[in-house]
């Protein structure tokens, strides 16, 4: 698994990362860039992305499909679509003495925070290409659960992967 955050440049991973770039004529509406993944479900890691508001529907399919067709054809066996903050939190999944306060604005950030963090619209995406696993995740506070813990960057992601290669 990938040991960087997202904005680091000096990290040894970043000689690997692949950049996708969709243009439509001279303009740049969207990129996607990569970073190779170890492990039992070795592959690559759909990192980082950016389109301009005004970017034409699509482009981001066609840039992840290309992506995905390369992959495939160097013998990549997985996609992994990473962390989606908030997505698939779930009262079921909760461990006991879990804090009620946090899981209540959790929930509530995930059904009213479209203008804090794109999360809905991200996870939509994720699901167009129909994972093969999805893996849930788990906020942890060391002691008790306070805000100011949620503005540090989790050292542990989760990812989706979907397979590059068909089902046997």
């Amino acid at each position: 698994m990938p040991e960087f955050l997202v904005g680091e440049s000096r990290d040894p991973a970043q000689a690997h990362r692949r950049l996708f770039i969709g243009l439509i004529g001279a303009k740049t509406p969207r990129h996607v860039s990569y970073t190779p993944a170890s492990g039992s479900r070795a592959g690559w890691v759909h990192d980082l992305s950016r389109r301009q508001p005004t970017g034409v529907p699509g482009i981001m399919e066609a840039n992840n499909k290309a992506a995905i067709e390369n992959f495939r054809s160097e013998g990549a066996a997985w996609l992994h679509f990473g962390f989606t903050p908030l997505a698939g939190l779930s009262r079921e999944r909760e461990v006991p003495g879990a804090s009620e306060a946090f899981s209540w604005f959790t929930h509530w950030l995930w059904e009213n925070g479209n203008g804090v963090s794109p999360a809905r619209s991200q996870l939509a995406y994720k699901q167009k290409w129909t994972p093969h696993a999805i893996l849930p995740e788990h906020i942890a506070f060391q002691g008790r659960a306070q805000l100011g813990g949620v503005r540090r960057p989790p050292r542990c992601r989760p990812r989706k992967p979907h397979p590059l290669t068909s089902r046997r």
